[in-house]
């Protein structure tokens, strides 16, 4: 019998579900930027944590919505790990925070808590830090 290969199962499965969330949010955090600057030039490198490093078909995340539209439906927001350190605000600690893209609109709240189940793409661009996208997404009920 030939096995699944591991980006065809869920992350939420490979452990219970307090400590997945910990552990998704950690694979997330696990991305090491390094500035890369010369007199002429810059460049972000990127290295990814092996579970990730060529993107994951089925990536389940629970976190804090924070919407790019106000009211009405959005099908784009972020999503970070904890409200408490906002990764906007310039804390050192600051709470982790990645880019979802929705597979249909949806309404939703300014830190609602929600479960999504996504493509995770990484994102090797050399001109951005932004290092992975979370697309296609949909709400999992908890």
């Amino acid at each position: 019998m030939q096995k699944a290969p591991l980006s065809l199962i869920p992350f939420a499965v490979m452990a219970n579900a307090a400590s997945a969330e910990e552990a998704n949010w950690s694979v997330i955090k696990g991305i090491d930027i390094k500035e890369v600057v010369t007199e002429d030039s810059y460049k972000a490198v990127k290295i990814f944590p092996s579970a990730i490093e060529n993107g994951v078909e089925q990536f389940d995340i629970t976190g804090f919505a924070m919407p790019f539209s106000e009211g009405g439906l959005t099908t784009s927001l972020m999503l970070v790990s904890d409200m408490v350190t906002c990764p906007f605000c310039n804390l050192p600690d600051h709470a982790a925070a990645l880019e979802v893209t929705l597979a249909e609109p949806i309404a939703i709240e300014d830190g609602q808590r929600i479960t999504l189940r996504g493509a995770l793409n990484v994102i090797h661009d050399p001109e951005t830090w932004q290092a992975a996208v979370l697309r296609d997404a949909h709400i999992v009920e908890s």
